[in-house]
């Protein structure tokens, strides 16, 4: 199975940083224990980095894929992974992230986990896949968004679309029942 996580390349507040960190390096873990691959966006810092660095310890269990942008290839000569691609539009590079993936994660991250969150939620709501989506929501991170999809932004509610952990036991209860 191929499991996207979207998460932050960066640091964020420390308090929901940390809290992340360990999910992402259970994550992580979860992935190299049952041999599935990871499919990123190409970043060996923050909690991209984190799962990444986990990964590449055991790489005869799983193989790495990054999806990235050619304005960021460079990035890639820091990673050593089993299949890269390298697009030229956002739209592009979302269609083949979530192309290659079989489930969808989506940790605390900026700008870009929102803009994937988002897509990978509203492709679902039009049928375009059907694909689990897990959200780890640390803090309440994620809850104005969520809100505005349960007041019906999307057209359905949240339930549907995805599951939602806020603490690493839940997230790490909700990977076991894949």
């Amino acid at each position: 199975m191929n499991v996207f996580v979207g998460c932050s390349s960066s640091a964020l507040q420390p308090e929901v940083y940390k809290t992340s960190c360990d999910v992402a390096k259970q994550i992580a873990r979860w992935i190299v224990a049952n041999r599935h691959n990871y499919v990123f966006g190409a970043s060996s810092n923050g909690l991209m980095g984190v799962i990444y660095h986990e990964i590449r310890k055991h790489p005869s269990k799983s193989k790495v894929i990054a999806v990235t942008l050619k304005c960021f290839e460079q990035d890639l000569d820091n990673l050593e992974c089993d299949n890269c691609f390298i697009l030229d539009s956002l739209k592009e590079r979302k269609k083949v992230l979530f192309g290659n993936s079989d489930i969808l994660i989506f940790l605390p991250g900026r700008s870009g986990t929102i803009d994937e969150l988002l897509s990978a939620i509203f492709t679902k709501i039009s049928h375009e896949h059907e694909k689990e989506i897990i959200i780890f929501n640390p803090y309440g991170y994620f809850d104005l968004l969520i809100h505005s999809i349960n007041e019906g932004f999307g057209g359905k509610r949240s339930e549907n679309l995805f599951r939602l952990a806020s603490t690493e036991q839940q997230m790490m209860s909700l990977l076991s029942s894949i």
